[in-house]
């Protein structure tokens, strides 16, 4: 997968421009994001919240299981989404005249806290990944684990999204576990990890969607993360830029 470069001109991605005034009427806005992207999402919030006061609820679970919400009509703003086929079979039944946008190319990675080298464990009895129908990462470690014999004689746990699976293999519960890279750029002395090469698994491309246009915090929110700036930070926490240059 080739890292890609970070398009300035959000404007050309068709997203409607929110002239201050506007958008400053809206109160609040209501975010849901995939497990993985949830710490980054934070940092983005605190990033925008420095030049803009609008409270921003974060709501966060697998991909799937916050597609099901919405489906149901629980009541988000935006859609961080891990991939972009929920994003855009929400787009479709939605219907309110929006479409998806790349806001980031996920990067899978293996942690193994006993020792790893060559992806080969020092210990591994038990390991955990997402569970693939929900969350996209699960989807990518299913598919690397198919260049990985060994792991075949370990015990299998299936976690509800990548942020238990972190929790899993913090708490001695596994051996090993695989991971958005980025959850683990966030914490502080973790050894023992390798990323999975991104060929090894189907790019984990996440999709935004606008659930509700007329909340201009939203639009205005979703050009912050599509921008320069967001996709620095994006970048930043362990992901590729979602936005790509054209003109390259």
């Amino acid at each position: 997968m080739k890292k890609q470069t970070i398009l300035g001109f959000v404007m050309l991605l068709g997203l409607t421009t929110v002239a201050g005034a506007a958008w400053a009427n809206n109160a609040s806005l209501k975010i849901a994001v995939a497990a993985n992207f949830r710490t980054t999402l934070a940092q983005l919030v605190a990033l925008y919240q420095q030049h803009h006061s609008q409270e921003i609820e974060i709501s966060s679970a697998s991909t799937g299981v916050l597609f099901a919400q919405i489906s149901r009509g629980a009541p988000f703003d935006l859609f961080l989404s891990a991939d972009a086929v929920r994003a855009q079979m929400l787009a479709k039944q939605l219907n309110n005249g929006q479409r998806t946008h790349a806001y980031a190319l996920g990067r899978l990675a293996l942690w193994c806290p006993a020792g790893l080298k060559h992806f080969s464990p020092v210990e591994l009895k038990r390991f955990a990944y997402a569970n693939p129908k929900v969350a996209p990462y699960g989807a990518a470690a299913q598919q690397a684990l198919a260049r990985l014999p060994f792991f075949r004689q370990a015990k299998t746990i299936k976690a509800n999204n990548v942020a238990q699976v972190l929790s899993y293999v913090e708490t001695g519960n596994v051996d090993c576990g695989f991971v958005a890279l980025s959850l683990l750029l966030t914490r502080q002395n973790s050894l023992n990890w390798q990323e999975i090469p991104s060929d090894w698994y189907t790019p984990v491309e996440q999709h935004l969607l606008i659930i509700k246009p007329d909340n201009s915090i939203a639009v205005h929110f979703a050009e912050f993360l599509l921008g320069s700036k967001g996709q620095q930070a994006i970048a930043k926490a362990g992901y590729y830029p979602g936005v790509r240059d054209e003109s390259q």
